[in-house]
């Protein structure tokens, strides 16, 4: 089959991608070779891929990597697909360091359920500044693998470090920590950014063909609607410096949760909410004053 028959075929199943995947092309290069044939390697790659697709698999697993923050990160089914609202929760982490930090030195930085380690990544590529440290965490160790195989892609070698350093890049240095909130973690920090399991159970249920793709254990908390976020904040005080700053990814409907837990937990602290580009409220900045 040529390119033009395939995306007249396939039109709903976001076949541009599919193809500039298996072609090893750039998008455009599909409509202006519209006659070009596909081999019968080629042709049986795009097969599998439409079948996974038709079943509603989300395509950044079918293609092994989601972009984010301007960069490819690869996914598979241990992690959780980074979203376009976590780039605005990176954004407003770095606004923060940039505004209220640039004088300390050394800042620690820790991402709590990294993930993919998308966030704690993305950082180190964009706060270049000498003096920074970045550790991250996650009860998955399937999911830790994930975030170093991407620490590895994207931040380069650190130059005193033998090359391939799963903890190493560009000058930076992050550690990986296995464990559960922040038991295992033994330190204190400047910034705290988590985005922990948030959907409430009811619509996770509702939407669970389009998201029973994803663990679970990421999305959802097993206990109880935002439980997740009060045994976090019961562990989080222990860990911050004074003047230390939380970020946080929630659901719009946690907010009144969120300010129990901050009024029980760290009633020393500020809590403030803002808004994500849909207007719904979608970050917690928790500040010790």
């Amino acid at each position: 089959m040529t390119i033009k028959q395939i995306l007249k075929k396939y039109h709903k199943l976001e076949i541009e991608l599919l193809l500039a995947h298996v072609l090893k092309k750039q998008k455009e290069f599909l409509y202006l070779n519209k006659d070009h044939r596909l081999t019968n390697r080629q042709m049986s790659q795009i097969s599998q891929m439409v079948k996974r697709r038709e079943k509603g698999e989300p395509i950044a697993y079918i293609l092994g990597y989601k972009d984010f923050m301007g960069h490819r990160f690869k996914v598979n089914k241990d992690v959780l697909i980074p979203r376009p609202e976590t780039e605005g929760l990176v954004e407003k982490v770095i606004e923060h360091i940039t505004r209220s930090m640039e004088q300390k030195n050394p800042i620690r930085i820790l991402d709590v359920g990294t993930g993919s380690g998308c966030i704690i990544i993305s950082l180190a590529k964009g706060l270049r500044a000498k003096g920074i440290e970045f550790y991250a965490s996650d009860i998955s160790k399937k999911a830790l693998a994930v975030a170093k195989a991407n620490a590895r892609n994207l931040l380069p070698p650190h130059p005193s470090s033998p090359s391939g350093g799963e903890e190493k890049g560009g000058g930076l240095r992050i550690k990986f920590i296995h464990s559960d909130i922040l038991q295992n973690v033994r330190m204190n920090f400047d910034v705290i950014v988590a985005n922990l399991p948030y959907v409430p159970k009811k619509y996770y249920v509702s939407s669970i063909k389009y998201l029973r793709w994803e663990p679970k254990i990421a999305l959802v908390d097993p206990i109880k609607d935002f439980d997740v976020y009060r045994r976090f904040f019961i562990e989080v005080g222990g860990h911050l410096n004074p003047k230390g700053v939380i970020l946080l990814e929630i659901d719009p409907s946690s907010r009144k949760s969120l300010k129990g837990y901050q009024q029980k937990f760290l009633p020393k602290a500020k809590i403030k909410f803002h808004k994500d580009f849909n207007n719904l409220w979608r970050y917690a900045e928790i500040k010790l004053r």
